[in-house]
């Protein structure tokens, strides 16, 4: 009886720890304790209450934390490495299952703009270029560098702008050169409908005007002296008549 009496102590002692563990959250120490004592009586419905109760909650912690890995973590691919291998423990966990095929489906689209966008660049074509990189940040605003990839787009794209209207200017430049200011006009209007707003072509349009004004003050003052040389003529010849 004694001996009984000791086993039933020893029993209510490891239930208690065991419980205890399970409360704390230290569900492998408690299915430690359950299993220590299921080798020896396989059907202790109490031990077996409180294993299942350790093994759900542990299951739920695994969920948990791998959720929580995988969603701290910015690396698209990396976190689908995390998910999948959260899977192998857990095959049949929709939680899971949801979470990597959203990413999957995220990764896969954001792999399709950054390429879409590399493209662009190697074209030159630096606007459409970063547009696509802004798009992304619609998409998965967490992409590693994108706000350095913006930054580097938007100054090439700059760089580009100043060396294209550069180009213009020059063009306009060489007719101005010559006094041909329709050929000017013409070429700038065209520069202008490709950069409406640029300060140097503002500019040359400015000047193309001060020009015009000028001959036009010059053609007005030389029509003056035209007129008056011509009035001088006039009465000169009438007083040798008269």
């Amino acid at each position: 009886i004694k001996k009984d009496h000791t086993i039933v102590i020893e029993h209510l002692s490891a239930i208690e720890d065991a419980r205890r563990k399970l409360a704390s959250g230290d569900f492998e120490s408690a299915l430690g304790i359950c299993r220590q004592y299921l080798e020896k009586y396989a059907d202790h419905a109490v031990f077996r209450s409180i294993q299942s109760e350790a093994e759900k909650w542990q299951k739920l912690a695994f969920i948990d934390e791998a959720m929580r890995r995988a969603q701290n973590e910015v690396n698209l691919a990396v976190r689908a490495g995390i998910l999948e291998d959260a899977l192998k423990e857990c095959p049949d966990e929709p939680t899971l299952q949801g979470e990597l095929r959203v990413t999957r489906n995220t990764l896969s689209l954001v792999e399709s703009i950054v390429k879409e966008a590399r493209a662009r660049e190697q074209a030159g074509q630096w606007d459409a270029a970063l547009e696509k990189w802004n798009n992304l940040g619609t998409i998965y605003e967490k992409y590693p560098g994108l706000d350095t990839e913006v930054a580097r787009v938007a100054r090439k794209r700059e760089e580009a702008r100043t060396a294209s209207i550069a180009r213009w200017a020059e063009q306009i430049e060489k007719p101005i050169s010559k006094g041909d200011i329709a050929k000017a006009s013409q070429i700038l209007r065209r520069a202008q409908k490709e950069f409406p707003d640029s300060a140097v072509l503002t500019a040359l349009s400015e000047r193309l005007e001060e020009i015009r004004r000028r001959k036009g003050k010059a053609r007005e003052v030389l029509s003056q002296a035209q007129a008056a040389f011509e009035t001088k003529q006039f009465r000169e010849a009438r007083d040798e008549i008269g």
